[in-house]
């Protein structure tokens, strides 16, 4: 019995604080869902067949799709945020025994939900892309070595972009679009001298090792 519980405890490791918080999300709009259709109890749907349980995912979609359960800023929701929504709440039935309510006897995703996702990207809006920076501005940045804060600047700037971050850690993301980072931000970069912490406001940064 020991062994069983370590086993689920150490499970949780595998996915990150984020990710539980947004399982739990889903799980809530799920049965705040169920119940408003009268079912106040199994919300694992055992009592229904597989067809049902997918055409009740579908339904789930389309009130997610809505905008039901999220504030009045939201009155259509992305067919990201809708997947990943039943994606989560299809975990969950797994983590409790429970057959996939959004799978067939094929194993694949039900053919209702697999047109519904198709309909909503449809009509989702064309997606903003984000402008790169330009290799010319690293270049010029590049091209600061008159004194010891410029060089200073020149290194930090380049080396943070090409090798201690990755886009997700300094691009500002849709919230549906992110994962399992947040973006790195000034108070997670500590600069030292000889072993001692440096403030970021001392004058004496320029000459952080």
């Amino acid at each position: 019995m020991v062994d069983l519980v370590a086993v689920n405890t150490t499970s949780q490791d595998a996915v990150t604080g984020k990710t539980h918080k947004d399982k739990a999300r889903a799980w809530r709009r799920w049965t705040e869902y169920a119940r408003s259709i009268g079912i106040t109890q199994d919300f694992f749907l055992d009592g229904l067949t597989k067809p049902q349980r997918i055409k009740l995912m579908g339904a789930f979609a389309l009130a997610m799709r809505e905008g039901r359960f999220s504030s009045q800023a939201y009155d259509t929701l992305a067919e990201a945020t809708i997947r990943n929504t039943i994606s989560f709440v299809s975990s969950t039935f797994r983590e409790n025994e429970r057959p996939n309510p959004t799978k067939d006897d094929d194993g694949q995703l039900g053919r209702l939900l697999s047109r519904l996702f198709r309909a909503f990207k449809n009509k989702d809006p064309a997606e903003k892309q984000q402008k790169a920076l330009p290799a010319t501005v690293l270049v010029e940045i590049a091209k600061m070595q008159l004194t010891e804060t410029q060089r200073a600047i020149s290194q930090l700037t380049i080396g943070a972009f090409y090798f201690a971050m990755r886009s997700c850690e300094y691009c500002k993301v849709p919230q549906a679009l992110k994962r399992r980072t947040d973006i790195l931000r000034l108070r997670n970069v500590v600069f030292l001298r000889r072993g001692r912490i440096i403030p970021h406001s001392s004058p004496e940064l320029e000459y952080a090792d």
